[in-house]
């Protein structure tokens, strides 16, 4: 019952009836809600109550302080840790689980009516319930931007992983945080102090092959009524002859790089990438970000900025988008982030 609450008020309550949950936002995590409704001692029915989150307390030295000018990151947060994530011990009974249950679940689209795993991927000695937490949780409610614990209760709900607790993130309080780079009530000093903090420490490129001149008309409009200047860095088209060649010879992609024997593992029964073409696509989008990386440094010392923004060109941000980029790096991100 709880669990439906929570859900509940994060799709429905906070917007109905905002009044009910003071302090919550579409951005609110699932804990974050849960503690609300444990402090409101809210009756679900039968006198049922929402317990105390688990891990969580009353601690305020995580909240975020308010952002201060001319910072890239915030220092009270905590780094993370160095070394090997965590992973799931899953025993191998409950892996024979997890496998048979992914083995009755049927495909979708064009490969309707065949099962998601054959028994011939048993051989391939992969944590199956990792797979199903992945596919069912992850992968299909890509839009949803939910918490890893809401993605492991979805999965488990269609019956295709384990109740057994996994945390998959290093430091969750950090990096599970749906609020984080969230919309936020900007006053008229956090978007003066945004848009000087974003001109003087943002470059921003936008990837687009050359010929695509109706998305850079598009995306150029889009960045225009933000005031987001930017550069355009011509994307790498794969498939076109030589290009592979000229991406090498400019360092882009190694020298000793096989692309046939890439594709052919892709198309491997393992990795099962066959539905998603070649992956012309993929290289050459790495290929055209490292590009734009390398743009910016390309410049002198003294003219690069600390931060570079890659967008692509089917890319229309928010209208906050600047005060909420500014506000995800001066307050949210600890000081040793290389990538966000």
């Amino acid at each position: 019952p709880c669990y439906l609450r929570v859900q509940w008020v994060m799709r429905n309550g906070i917007v109905q009836h905002s009044d009910w949950y003071p302090g919550l936002t579409m951005f609110s995590s699932f804990e974050e809600i849960q503690m609300v409704l444990f402090k409101k001692n809210e009756d679900l029915g039968n006198g049922i109550r929402c317990d105390r989150p688990c891990n969580q307390s009353d601690d305020t030295s995580l909240v975020v302080r308010p952002p201060k000018q001319g910072e890239d990151c915030n220092p009270s947060m905590r780094s993370t840790p160095l070394g090997v994530p965590a992973t799931w011990p899953v025993g191998p009974v409950l892996q024979q689980q997890c496998f048979s249950w992914l083995n009755n679940i049927s495909q979708q689209g064009p490969q309707q009516g065949e099962h998601f795993v054959s028994k011939a991927d048993a051989d391939f000695g992969r944590n199956w319930c990792w797979v199903g937490l992945k596919e069912f949780g992850c992968h299909r409610q890509w839009s949803d931007h939910l918490t890893w614990s809401q993605m492991q209760a979805l999965a488990v709900e269609q019956g295709v992983t384990t109740k057994l607790e996994f945390h998959p993130l290093q430091v969750p309080n950090l990096c599970d945080k749906r609020s984080n780079g969230g919309h936020r009530s900007w006053s008229k000093e956090d978007w003066t102090n945004a848009r000087v903090w974003f001109e003087n420490k943002v470059a921003v490129y936008v990837l687009s092959l050359p010929q695509s001149w109706q998305r850079r008309q598009l995306v150029g409009q889009c960045l225009g009524e933000l005031n987001i200047k930017f550069k355009f860095v011509d994307g790498i088209d794969m498939r076109l002859p030589g290009a592979l060649k000229r991406a090498q010879q400019e360092k882009l992609v190694p020298d000793n790089f096989n692309f046939e024997r890439a594709q052919a593992n892709a198309y491997s029964e393992r990795q099962n990438m066959g539905s998603a073409g070649s992956i012309v696509g993929t290289v050459g989008c790495a290929a055209a970000h490292f590009r734009a990386q390398r743009a910016e440094l390309k410049k002198p010392v003294m003219e690069r900025k600390p931060i570079v923004l890659i967008l692509e060109d089917d890319t229309c941000p928010e209208k906050d988008f600047i005060p909420r980029l500014w506000a995800l790096v001066t307050s949210e991100v600890p000081c040793d982030w290389q990538a966000v």
